[in-house]
């Protein structure tokens, strides 16, 4: 007696599956792919910036020497005086600070060397 037929549907549906999951891993393996090559260009960008930093800074020199020890001072209220004359006068806040230092310095006759900041500025 012959046997029944197997049924192909079952199995054709287990293979369309399969095949959808094949080609879903395949796509996915492309993305992962250029991810990674998106990652190895931005690293390899990343290195040759680095690069580019490190040769410019050993090509630098050691830059402005210092003029003496730092003194740090909070000038609450002042500091808006004080940048008033720095942009008046067009120079920095530290060079504003030593100029305001110098004159007050001078005029109680406490330094010899300080100059007159009304000289320097042709007031």
């Amino acid at each position: 007696m012959p046997q029944p037929p197997i049924p192909l549907e079952p199995v054709s549906d287990e293979l369309a599956a399969h095949a959808r999951q094949v080609a879903d891993a395949q796509r996915d393996l492309t993305e992962a792919r250029r991810a990674l090559e998106n990652v190895r260009v931005r690293l390899f960008d990343a290195q040759q910036a680095y690069e580019q930093t490190r040769r410019n800074l050993e090509k630098r020199g050691p830059g402005r020497p210092e003029i003496g020890n730092p003194v740090h001072v909070r000038l609450g209220d002042l500091r808006d005086a004080v940048n008033g004359y720095a942009a008046a006068y067009d120079v920095s806040v530290a060079e504003a600070i030593r100029d305001l230092i110098r004159e007050g310095l001078a005029r109680r006759g406490l330094s010899d060397s300080a100059p007159d900041i009304n000289s320097l500025l042709d007031v």
